[in-house]
């Protein structure tokens, strides 16, 4: 395992985060990278049963975080069929400004499916991990409610 802040082995150009076109022109994408390494020595020592109660507590998380959100007026579950640690919201406003309002405050908000899917309209990507506390989720949902309306609706 790398110590807090060394990057891992291997060529600095890829993932470098200059794009998905980028790394795959430099011969970078579907090659074995440390991180995968590391995925597997996580698993190795979760075990079964710490997977399944780690996927557990990411999926507990996200459902109480879209329990919150969806109470924000202006903020609805986009999609009625199940999800696991990551949902799309459906915002009656423009997604781009309410992430700029968020990274204003230090926050990645999510991210704007508009995009990638335009047909989905003001859509927003959300996730929580099992390492989001309750509070973290009460946080993220006071900045994102303030955030909406510091933005125009649609």
């Amino acid at each position: 395992l790398r110590r807090a802040g060394e990057r891992p082995p291997g060529p600095a150009r890829c993932g470098s985060g200059r794009g998905f076109a980028r790394d795959l022109e430099e011969g970078c994408v579907g090659e074995p990278r440390a991180h995968d390494q590391d995925t597997d020595t996580v698993l190795a020592l979760l075990g079964p049963q710490g997977l399944t109660r780690t996927a557990a507590a990411a999926h507990a998380r996200t459902r109480e975080l879209i329990g919150g959100l969806t109470r924000l007026p202006g903020v609805r579950l986009a999609f009625n069929g199940p999800y696991f640690h990551e949902a799309v919201l459906q915002l009656d406003r423009p997604v781009a400004p309410v992430l700029k309002a968020l990274a204003g405050r230090g926050i990645l908000g999510g991210l704007d499916l508009g995009a990638y899917y335009p047909e989905l309209g003001h859509a927003l990507l959300v996730c929580a991990t099992e390492t989001r506390t309750s509070a973290d989720i009460d946080r993220y949902r006071l900045a994102l409610g303030e955030a909406l309306q510091g933005v125009r609706a649609a």
